[in-house]
């Protein structure tokens, strides 16, 4: 049977932070909360004394950061309003160096746009910071490559040694889940240092290992638009990264439901077939003659 880890730590850049709230003071949604009120503290007072703003009763450095960014923040919208006439929320996220996202963990910017609520802080970190997150045996990070899981391993390493486990190599089974590609894993310290353990999940950019949508009707856009006869700008338009429309996409809004398997060779294939059909029909018509 596993060993059991007793406590929850965060991993950041290979160290260890006790994030247990249930033992200690801060659990992993305050951990993170404090980390991005510091990496803008100063710049809310400062911006708030510029606007007049008595900062007086507040210490911008004390334990509970997060909660003082945050009454200092609703004290500049109140001078912006009151002592300004008037609250520019996109002046204020441009003063602070803050984007949406970021002003929205504060809990402002809910009615700038529809983008939905402030994503969970946790999540951020691990986003923003490459931060790991260890709950027990339950790992949770957003992303894989080498550098991670050096971090990964280093962390761990030292919190089985703070949890007083011996040989943990074999004995202390992780379940590993990646945010990013949604996958979960089951594995071992001794999985992770092995040459083929987990490789890093990068996903392509182009649609290469993918199932595509070809019409049946070689008139319709795809047979003016096959890749033998696209331009160097129009393939690479219809191979993006993530964010815009990919091949895929386009195919299945403008093509009919005739499934081939996605490599260009094949795509390419497919094209040449009407001609190859011609060229049997007039070899036979010659001997006819």
């Amino acid at each position: 049977m596993s060993a059991k880890i007793r406590g929850e730590y965060w991993i950041q850049d290979g160290r260890v932070d006790f994030a247990d709230g249930d033992v200690g003071e801060q659990n992993h949604e305050m951990v993170a909360l404090n980390a991005i009120a510091s990496d803008h503290i100063d710049r809310i007072f400062d911006y708030a004394e510029e606007l007049g703003v008595d900062t007086s009763e507040f210490d911008r450095y004390d334990e509970h950061m997060f909660s003082t960014a945050t009454e200092v923040m609703q004290a500049i919208h109140w001078g912006k309003v009151w002592l300004r006439g008037g609250l520019d929320e996109a002046e204020v996220m441009r003063e602070l160096g803050m984007d949406l996202e970021t002003y929205k963990i504060f809990g402002f910017g809910g009615h700038i746009t529809h983008q939905g609520s402030a994503m969970d802080p946790r999540i951020y970190m691990m986003v923003r910071e490459g931060w790991i997150a260890v709950r027990s045996n339950n790992v949770e990070l957003h992303g894989f490559d080498q550098e991670k899981k050096k971090n990964l391993i280093s962390g761990l390493e030292e919190i089985l040694d703070q949890e007083g486990l011996d040989d943990p190599d074999e004995e202390v089974e992780f379940s590993l889940y990646d945010h990013k590609s949604g996958r979960s894993s089951d594995l071992t310290l001794a999985d992770l240092k092995g040459e083929s353990a987990l490789r890093p999940q990068t996903m392509p950019n182009t649609t290469y290992n993918r199932i595509l949508m070809a019409p049946a009707d070689r008139s319709r856009p795809m047979g003016s638009m096959s890749p033998k006869s696209m331009d160097a700008r129009t393939k690479s338009m219809l191979q993006t990264s993530e964010g815009k429309m990919g091949f895929k996409d386009w195919l299945m809004e403008n093509c009919g439901p005739f499934m081939v398997r996605r490599t260009w060779p094949s795509l390419i294939a497919s094209e040449m077939e009407p001609q190859a059909r011609r060229s049997s029909r007039r070899n036979r018509r010659s001997r006819r003659r």
